[in-house]
């Protein structure tokens, strides 16, 4: 007799199953609107037509920092295996190395599910389900057809939206007023400063040691080439609506590694030298992530500190490569303190796929 009581896994029911929907319904305003659709609370939503993108950032996303807290060590580590995975096949460009070591966690995945779920028990064998087989050839596959990004349902449900924005005759395509473009595809948007001012304690001594600036006209936005548009707490400190979006944290080179950061605006500086203006961003950059974490999950999740003016930096903006979404990491006991998580886009090359381009 199979007994629900011999299930450590089925820890998501009852007031813990309400509240972790309500954690994954307030993780919607930290998703930018490239993002695609936010998952809505799934203890409420789930069965209601629940999108393919909404499964993706919800499972894979925020899975490896929400799921952390509930579920027994050993299942969170197992998903983990599933979550490093299927981030690598679902990239639209992806090399022989990946492939191989995607089909690895797969396996893993696989091999420890049913030891850990199935069992080896006849009356569990409905917990194989085909899905759960269909791991193992994915790889496979993407030998013989190509990248995962281009036969998931993300297209096909972005060309239904297309289809229906066709159909509403009165849209009409927003012009930026007086943007400053900055060649290879990246572009300055407003809001700006109407005027040079000067800057003011922790922004002062940042800008003016790197670039030896007093004053400086702040620029809100900055379209970035793969058709993100990241805006700034300048940008959106001016909107108050409840249900905005926070667009400002970017991932990005520094110092010859990767690191994320929170975009507090961006300005352009004259090259005396070239005579041309070149474009910077005034960013807080977040800490390293945590080790143990980060090695736990299989390097899924990047759990790190934010500082804010402690640790401000001034950087070219062609050292922006994409916007992120960063989490507040539910904690467990002996956690430090204040940590968010970072949550990437399926595959940022997508967009010309998907169709996800941000409004200028």
């Amino acid at each position: 007799m199979d007994s629900k009581l011999t299930w450590d896994w089925a820890t998501l029911t009852g007031n813990t199953w309400i509240q972790h929907g309500k954690l994954v319904a307030a993780a919607a305003k930290h998703f930018p609107a490239s993002f695609h659709r936010p998952p809505r609370n799934p203890a409420e939503k789930i069965s209601s037509g629940y999108k393919a993108t909404e499964w993706y950032l919800y499972v894979f996303g925020l899975g490896p920092g929400f799921f952390r807290t509930v579920l027994p060590r050993q299942y969170w580590q197992n998903f983990c295996k599933l979550v490093h995975a299927f981030q690598g096949i679902i990239q639209r460009c992806i090399t022989g190395k990946q492939v191989r070591e995607c089909h690895s966690f797969f396996t893993q995945f696989v091999e420890e599910y049913e030891l850990l779920y199935y069992q080896h028990r006849m009356d569990r064998i409905h917990y194989c389900r085909p899905c759960i087989h269909t791991l193992l050839h994915i790889c496979l596959e993407i030998i013989r057809t190509g990248p995962g990004t281009y036969i998931t349902q993300f297209p096909l449900e972005r060309a239904i939206g297309d289809l229906g924005k066709k159909l509403d005759k009165l849209s009409i395509p927003s012009i930026p007023r007086l943007p400053f473009d900055l060649g290879q595809g990246s572009i300055m948007l407003r809001p700006r400063d109407h005027y040079a001012k000067n800057l003011q304690g922790a922004q002062k001594t940042a800008v003016t040691s790197a670039v030896n600036f007093l004053a400086l006209r702040k620029w809100g936005r900055l379209r970035l080439p793969n058709g993100q548009v990241a805006r700034s707490v300048y940008s959106e400190s001016r909107h108050t609506a409840p249900n905005k979006r926070n667009t400002r944290n970017v991932k990005i080179t520094f110092e010859g590694e990767i690191a994320f950061a929170k975009v507090q605006f961006y300005f352009l500086v004259k090259n005396d030298a070239e005579g041309k203006l070149d474009a910077y961003a005034l960013v807080s950059i977040y800490g390293p992530p945590d080790a143990d974490m980060l090695e736990d999950s299989y390097h899924t999740l990047w759990a790190c500190a934010y500082s804010g003016d402690d640790n401000l930096e001034v950087i070219p903006v062609s050292v922006i490569i994409s916007l992120v979404s960063m989490q507040p990491l539910p904690s467990k006991v002996g956690d430090p303190e204040n940590l968010w998580f970072v949550v990437e886009k399926l595959g940022l090359d997508d967009i010309e796929i998907n169709g996800y381009v941000d409004k200028l």
